[in-house]
């Protein structure tokens, strides 16, 4: 997959350079619609979980903005390419609880005081890096994303 994508170059007058040939963009496009599609993982779950916690970003000047509370809401996508012996990319309860065992120690808390937080800014994408990052999953099993929610309208999602 990586293979295809450093081959593939933008040249000029709407033609992608892949393995030396110049495609139309309009086939390209079609071409490389495809080949993501076949890339893809054919299965995935998701769970949501939620913890309450505070934080208080560092700024770009250097200050703190005030320590603030959210109800964050966490959503983890895992993937597989084929069913298991029983049908299912995982158990949906064990990935909860691998989910719950990394935002644990975060409930209740202010995050500022927890490591890696007490080094990285507690923001809703570090939270994010974090989860992804301790997840450990069954090596059959993929990390697709993780999307932490602040609010309801605001969210930051890290692909590994």
């Amino acid at each position: 997959m990586m293979q295809h994508r450093q081959n593939a170059k933008y040249v000029a007058f709407g033609c992608i350079l892949l393995h030396g040939v110049a495609w139309p963009h309009r086939d390209a496009l079609h071409w490389l619609a495809k080949w993501v599609e076949s890339a893809a993982m054919p299965f995935e779950i998701s769970t949501t979980r939620g913890f309450s916690a505070a934080h208080q970003l560092r700024l770009y000047d250097g200050s703190l903005e005030p320590v603030h509370g959210h109800n964050w809401k966490v959503k983890v996508v895992v993937q597989r390419d084929e069913l298991d012996e029983i049908g299912v990319v995982m158990d949906f309860h064990e990935l909860e609880r691998l989910v719950d065992r990394i935002i644990e120690p975060m409930q209740n808390r202010h995050l500022n005081e927890l490591t890696p937080f007490d080094r990285l800014n507690p923001s809703a994408e570090h939270v994010a890096m974090h989860i992804g990052k301790s997840l450990r999953l069954p090596k059959t099993v993929a990390l697709q994303s993780v999307e932490v929610w602040e609010t309801d309208g605001n969210s930051a999602t890290y692909r590994p």
